[in-house]
């Protein structure tokens, strides 16, 4: 679980140990087992966004250590209406918060009313995040009158708008190990949510809705950070103490009557930027009923925030396919690694991604079946393509001799950058893991289309396909960042030519270069042409490269394809041996 300290000055007090901090379950002392300090100084991850303009290939891991943030920002047009100057600082805050996320932090943009009401997925992508708070342009009145229907009409938006917030907060409640947070940014509610008076009925509807709003957020330790984007006025309006009072309730921080935003959003980000994570093992029985925990720290005059406690219940390993690729973060529970390929198709408008999947093997777990659903959405959330498989449990057919089961998807796509959502359930226990990345599609030169560079794993089968499968790219692609020491790896590049005049044994000629994490340059023997030749057909074929063993290490592996007219282009390729 994560924790928050700040000093007298309310900034964050991030200089604590271990020693520091005091946990109670229950009532009664635990034993802390886990201790970190998180924030800025957190390492990278793996697996930065491909740019759509160049055919990388993208690894992703769902076991690595979480690193960062997570912040959904949601936009509500409530109480903004026609007025162009809210509308205009509600953008601003958002793009602030953007601009202050560190590579590893996980945001996500919601939008509420208005012309269009989306959200967006989570990720680290500024671009796309911000080109999602551009297409908030929120309509309807500055603000509707006193009559019992459009008072009504007040309530009824209020109400739909913090059940969203309150589906935010519950899937958010499973994050753990990262610091999280809602970043509203609002006209508030325009009642008093919080004393009444509730003569009419409905408002007492909504009270209800905001109070179990704000438990579920302290139970989860969800923290709702609240922002009013007019300026500075008195007294304050309904609107605006509600929003002072979600954000005292849940641990978070309010600015609601001020004229400047710029440090408002450095305080935000202070203050969810530095934390611990704490761990310890639990004696709470699986009973279903609310435990609680107390966080304290030793040194005097501090404020400590953290979850007030959780639900003991069995842990849920089993849920739909669909479900785990619609969840606003991927699942953990059986670790996956994930490669996305742009490979060119010949002859055809449309590109593909082929999408290799790596599991290990766990010693003493027996499965029947692996299930996969792999989906590649739009930067809108509209899916594109969509594979589906099922894969037995035969050694022959998916294992190899490293312990892990390999199998690859193959998605057909047209240019543009999507998400590949990428979920596998094992049969019979239903453990379920997940991931998710990002990928760009390129637009492939037709006369000379050359894939992403990859790498697949010698003895891989690969007739598990059917043949229209195995034409896009005839073999599993494996990550690259974490392939094991002396295991036998193959560099793949596709190359697909208009032009069927071509001899492809005799046009295209490949330079190969490898360096160490040094930039010093690894010696290669370059492969015969007539094994690359083995490879050709008219329109073009596979470079397959096999690499020599390679010891513990970081390295750069490129590939040129060169023409005999004199075209050429390079494809590079970073590889993690561990």
């Amino acid at each position: 679980m994560d924790a928050a300290v700040t000093g007298r000055d309310g900034r964050p007090a991030h200089d604590l140990g271990l020693a520091d901090f005091e946990v109670f379950e229950d009532g009664k002392p635990v034993t802390l087992e886990f201790f970190r300090r998180a924030g800025a100084d957190s390492p990278p991850s793996i697996g930065a966004p491909a740019r759509p303009d160049h055919p990388s290939a993208v690894n992703m891991s769902n076991s690595q250590p979480a690193a960062g943030r997570v912040l959904a920002l949601v936009l509500d047009a409530n109480e903004i209406g026609f007025r162009p100057r809210l509308a205009s600082r509600t953008r601003e805050f958002a793009n602030l918060i953007v601009d202050g996320l560190s590579p590893d932090d996980q945001a996500a943009v919601i939008t509420l009313g208005g012309q269009t009401a989306q959200q967006s997925d989570f990720t680290s992508d500024r671009a796309q995040l911000k080109a999602a708070i551009s297409r908030f342009r929120p309509t309807g009145s500055e603000s509707l009158g006193e009559t019992k229907a459009e008072q009504f009409e007040k309530v009824t938006y209020a109400h739909r708008a913090m059940e969203s917030v309150g589906h935010l907060v519950d899937a958010l409640s499973g994050v753990n190990d990262r610091r999280k947070g809602i970043v509203l940014v609002s006209g508030g509610i325009p009642f008093d949510v919080v004393e009444g008076p509730f003569d009419r009925g409905y408002p007492q509807e909504l009270r209800s809705v905001v109070v179990k709003l704000v438990e579920r957020a302290r139970q989860s330790n969800v923290p709702l950070y609240t922002f009013y984007p007019g300026e500075l006025r008195a007294p304050i309006s309904p609107g605006q103490r509600s929003l002072e009072w979600l954000s005292e309730q849940t641990g978070g921080l309010a600015a609601v009557n001020t004229n400047t935003i710029k440090p408002e959003v450095a305080r935000l980000l202070d203050d969810t930027g530095k934390y611990y994570l704490l761990g310890y093992y639990s004696a709470a029985p699986i009973d279903g009923k609310f435990h609680t925990i107390d966080v304290r720290v030793k040194r005097p005059g501090v404020r400590v925030r953290a979850r007030e406690g959780f639900f003991s219940r069995a842990a849920v390993t089993s849920t739909s396919l669909a479900a785990a690729t619609r969840a606003p973060l991927p699942v953990s529970a059986l670790p996956l690694r994930v490669v996305g390929v742009p490979v060119p198709a010949a002859g055809e408008p449309w590109a593909g991604v082929v999408v290799g999947i790596e599991l290990r093997r766990e010693p003493g777990v027996e499965f029947q079946a692996l299930e996969a659903l792999v989906l590649a959405t739009d930067m809108r959330g509209e899916v594109k393509a969509e594979d589906r498989l099922r894969i037995h449990n035969d050694p022959s057919a998916i294992g190899d001799a490293t312990g892990r089961i390999r199998f690859a998807s193959h998605l057909r796509l047209r240019p543009g950058r999507y998400m590949l959502r990428v979920a596998v359930r094992r049969l019979p226990d239903g453990l379920i893991g997940s991931i998710f990345a990002q990928v760009g599609v390129p637009s492939f030169d037709k006369r000379f289309a050359v894939s992403a560079l990859s790498l697949t794993a010698g003895g891989l089968p690969q007739d598990q396909y059917p043949p229209e499968r195995r034409g896009l790219l005839p073999t599993i692609p494996v990550p690259a960042d974490a392939v094991s020491d002396g295991e036998n790896l193959e560099a793949i590049l596709k190359v697909v030519l208009s032009d069927a005049r071509l001899d492809p044994t005799a046009a295209i000629s490949f330079a190969v270069h490898l360096s160490d994490s040094q930039g010093k340059n690894l010696a290669l023997e370059p492969p015969a042409l007539g094994r690359a030749a083995a490879f050709m057909g008219p329109a073009g074929g596979l470079f397959r490269l096999p690499l020599p063993a390679l010891p513990e290490g970081t390295y750069r592996l490129s590939v040129t394809a060169v023409l005999s007219s004199g075209a050429k282009q390079t494809r590079s390729l970073p590889l993690i041996v561990r």
